[in-house]
C-alpha cells in the first residue's frame, strides 16, 4: 500500500454542514517507518475541533497530496472548501493549485506562530515579549490597517492555541503497527463526538445573557449556539459605536437621490 485515506459517515455529514473552512496538517506524527500521518479538520457550531478525514502517506510529494485532494472531494461529493489552511509547504500548495481549485489557500497562523518560536527564539533578545506582540498580531487584530500598525510597532521594539498536535500525543505513538494505530485514532474520534454531544447538551439547558434589549439579538440567541451567539453579540454591539448621516443629493433629472454613508466612530 502507498497512500490510504479514511473517514466515516459521520465526517462526511460533518463536512457537509461545516466544511467551509478545513485544516490540513502532515506535522502531527509520523509512523515508525516515517509514513506521514495527516489530519483534514474543521470547527463545528461549538467552536470545537471536528475531524473530516484522515491519511496516511507515503511521502509529502505533491503527487501524494494531488491523490488524497482528489480522494477527499471525490467522497466529499466534490464539495469544494471556501478556504483550506495548511503549513507553507511548496509541494501542498502545488497540489492545491492543481485539485482544489476552487478554494482559497491560506497558511494557518498556529504554523506561523510555531515557525516564529523555531527560528527566533534564540535571536530575538526578549523573546517572550515580542512572542506575547506576535500572537497578538496574529490572533487580535482583523483590520488589516490595526494589523500594519501593531506589526510596525512590534518590529520597532524588537530590532498561535491548544494545537491538535499536543491532543493526538495522547493518543497516538509513532510505534504502533497500522491496525492499532487506527484503532487509537478511532478513541480520538469517538471523543470529539462525545465533547460535541456534550456541548449540545450544555446549550439546551443554558439561556445566553443580552448585553442590550434587541429583536435580533434575541432572535439570535434561541437560534445560535452559546460560543457562536457570543461571537455574533459582540459584533452588533460594536456596530452601536457607528455614526452615520443622511445625505441628499440631486439628480440631473431634478429628483432626490438619498444616500446613507456610514462612518467608524
Amino acid at each position: 500500500m502507498t497512500n490510504i485515506f479514511w473517514t466515516d459517515s459521520k465526517m462526511v455529514s460533518d463536512y457537509a454542514l461545516f466544511g467551509d473552512v478545513i485544516c490540513f496538517d502532515t506535522t502531527y506524527r509520523k509512523l515508525d517507518d516515517g509514513c506521514p500521518f495527516g489530519l483534514i479538520v474543521g470547527v463545528n457550531n461549538h467552536k470545537k475541533t471536528i475531524v473530516f478525514g484522515a491519511a496516511l502517506l507515503y511521502d509529502e510529494t505533491a503527487d501524494s497530496f494531488a491523490w488524497l485532494f482528489k480522494t477527499f472531494l471525490t467522497v466529499m461529493s466534490g464539495k469544494h472548501p471556501h478556504t483550506i489552511l495548511t503549513d507553507e509547504d511548496a509541494a501542498m500548495t502545488k497540489a492545491i493549485r492543481s485539485v482544489v481549485l476552487h478554494s482559497h489557500h491560506r497558511l494557518c497562523v498556529w504554523h506561523m506562530n510555531q515557525n516564529a518560536c523555531k527560528h527566533l527564539g534564540g535571536v530575538v533578545t526578549d523573546y517572550k515579549k515580542f512572542n506575547t506582540d506576535f500572537q497578538h498580531c496574529i490572533y487580535d487584530i482583523e483590520e488589516e490597517d490595526e494589523f500594519i500598525s501593531a506589526w510596525n510597532e512590534m518590529l520597532d521594539n524588537t530590532q498561535r492555541s491548544e494545537s491538535m498536535n499536543n491532543e493526538l500525543k495522547r493518543y497516538i505513538s509513532s510505534k504502533y503497527d497500522m491496525l492499532t494505530f487506527f484503532e487509537h485514532f478511532e478513541r480520538l474520534v469517538a471523543d470529539k463526538r462525545f465533547e460535541e454531544v456534550r456541548c449540545d447538551f450544555k446549550a439546551t439547558q443554558s439561556t445566553p445573557k443580552l448585553k442590550a434589549e434587541s429583536y435580533i439579538l434575541r432572535q439570535a440567541s434561541t437560534t445560535y449556539t452559546p460560543p457562536i451567539f457570543k461571537m455574533f453579540q459582540e459584533q452588533v454591539l460594536r456596530t452601536l459605536n457607528y455614526e452615520h448621516s443622511f445625505v441628499r443629493t440631486v439628480t440631473p433629472r431634478r429628483s432626490l437621490q438619498s444616500k446613507i454613508s456610514w462612518y467608524r466612530a
